[in-house]
């Protein structure tokens, strides 16, 4: 999925694969999601650098537990424009989107990178 992030759009980086496919589903082209697969996997492939360096932000979500936690922060320390986040609800992207809706969680990725809601 890293290889599909669009320069100069912001950065959604997950923990699980279906949470960066329903980000990039949720944010109807305004944001690129990718996954790391495993909060083992701290590491960020080296040719996606020229597009981090593009993105006006970068969004961090990884699950809550403490290995996910360690690479949330591994990752934030990469960049200045990186944030790590919170969903309003449920665990992980999934969950909250599971729980609200598609027009809820497209509206709280809009309130993340400064949008209108349409």
């Amino acid at each position: 999925m890293g290889d599909a992030i669009k320069p100069g759009l912001p950065i959604m980086i997950t923990e699980g694969e279906f949470d960066a496919l329903i980000a990039q589903q949720a944010g109807e082209g305004r944001i690129s999601a990718v996954a790391i697969g495993s909060a083992a996997n701290k590491r960020i492939n080296p040719r996606w650098f020229p597009k981090f360096m593009t993105a006006p932000s970068i969004l961090i979500r990884m699950d809550d537990d403490q290995a996910g936690q360690g690479a949330a922060e591994q990752i934030a320390s990469l960049s200045q424009a990186s944030q790590l986040i919170q969903v309003p609800q449920g665990k992980d992207v999934n969950d909250f989107y599971l729980e609200a809706g598609h027009q809820v969680v497209h509206n709280w990725i809009n309130d993340l990178i400064g949008g209108n809601s349409v």
